[in-house]
């Protein structure tokens, strides 16, 4: 079945059970101590499992001296694309990549609201050709009235 959802995806890597574990591993190496990677995965401290997803380069311990020293890394920015979106109005968390707060509603993205300002604009339009076209009905049913009042005379 995931790898029936893979390949629609079109995700060419391993889908199973293994492969999100390590690979899930290997991303909290980087951020997690040893000992910290242990205890969430269940290791005995002092293991030295957690040696198999620290893979350091010179680019991660730049960029974690320059952080130790209080300079952000302008190229690779911490944001997490796995990170809750929050709302600013009820403070729900949401999937991270909703558009819209399932709680109160607004929405969470400067796309969403542009979506719902053109959808505000489409309905308007559409509201205002129903309008001309009840009227331009109205006139040819007045005039179709007359002709037939017309005849009758």
């Amino acid at each position: 079945m995931l790898d029936e959802v893979a390949e629609r995806a079109g995700i060419d890597k391993p889908v199973n059970p293994h492969h999100f574990r390590h690979s899930r591993a290997t991303y909290l190496a980087s951020r997690f101590t040893q000992s910290q990677l242990c205890e969430w995965f269940g290791w005995v401290q002092g293991s030295d499992r957690p040696a198999d997803y620290v893979h350091l380069s010179g680019r991660d311990i730049d960029a974690d001296y320059a952080r130790f020293h209080g300079i952000q890394d302008q190229q690779n920015p911490e944001e997490s694309q796995l990170a809750p979106n929050e709302c600013p109005r009820c403070d729900a968390k949401n999937a991270p990549r909703a558009k819209f707060c399932q709680n109160c509603g607004p929405a969470l993205t400067t796309e969403a609201y542009k979506e719902i300002e053109e959808g505000k604009k489409r309905i308007q339009t559409l509201e205002n050709q129903k309008v001309e076209a009840n009227e331009f009905l109205d006139s040819i049913l007045e005039q179709m009235v007359e002709r037939k009042i017309k005849q009758m005379r």
